[in-house]
C-alpha cells in the first residue's frame, strides 16, 4: 500500500489550523468576550493566509468551490431578542442550503453569477427573517440576493452577451 505523504501533510495542516481556531474561539466564549470573525483562506495549495478584514480574505483566497460556498457577502450582524436572533439563525442556516445547491447546479462555471449571489448588507437576514424580501422586492432582492434566496433571478451582462437564470431551469419565467 502506497503512503502518499504530500495528501497526509495537507489534512494534518488543515486539522492542525482548525484545532487552532477552535482553541481561539474556546477561550474567548469563556471570557465573555464578544468573538472576532477571523478568516483563514487557502491561497496556494496547503498555503492559508489568516485574517480578521473579510474584504482582504476574499480578496486573496483561490477561487475554488469552497470559495463560493463561504460568500455571504456583509459580515451579518444577528441580535435581538432570544426569539428574533433563533429565528435570524434559522433563516441562516436555510440560506447556506440554498446556496450549497445553488452552486452545485453550476458546477464550475458562471463565478460571475456566484459572485452576485451575496447579501449587500450586514442586516439582510434580519431584514429578510422579517419578511422584507416579500414587502420590498426591489430592494431586497438587489441588494441582499442570498438572504432572499433569489440568486437563480439574477441577469447579468457578460462576456458581452446577457445571461440570463430564467433561461435555465433554476426560476420560471416571472424573472
Amino acid at each position: 500500500m502506497k503512503i502518499d505523504h504530500a495528501e497526509i501533510k495537507k489534512r494534518i495542516s488543515v486539522f492542525a489550523l482548525s484545532l487552532i481556531i477552535i482553541h481561539r474561539i474556546i477561550l474567548l466564549a469563556a471570557k465573555g468576550t464578544p468573538i472576532a470573525s477571523r478568516t483563514c483562506v487557502e491561497t496556494e495549495d496547503n498555503v492559508y493566509f489568516c485574517t480578521d478584514d473579510l474584504q482582504e480574505a476574499r480578496e486573496k483566497s483561490k477561487k475554488t468551490h469552497r470559495y463560493y460556498l463561504d460568500n455571504f457577502g456583509a459580515r451579518q450582524t444577528i441580535v435581538g431578542n432570544s426569539k428574533d436572533m433563533e429565528k435570524m439563525r434559522i433563516w441562516e442556516s436555510d440560506m447556506e442550503v440554498y446556496l450549497k445547491k445553488f452552486i452545485e447546479e453550476r458546477g464550475d462555471g458562471e463565478e460571475w453569477l456566484k459572485e452576485l449571489c451575496t447579501n449587500q448588507h450586514k442586516n439582510c437576514i434580519f431584514w429578510a427573517s422579517k419578511g422584507e424580501c416579500k414587502s420590498n422586492p426591489t430592494y431586497m432582492e438587489q441588494n441582499c440576493t442570498l438572504a432572499c434566496q433569489s440568486c437563480h433571478k439574477l441577469n447579468q451582462q457578460h462576456e458581452g452577451s446577457c445571461s440570463c437564470a430564467a433561461e435555465q431551469e433554476f426560476c420560471n419565467s416571472e424573472s
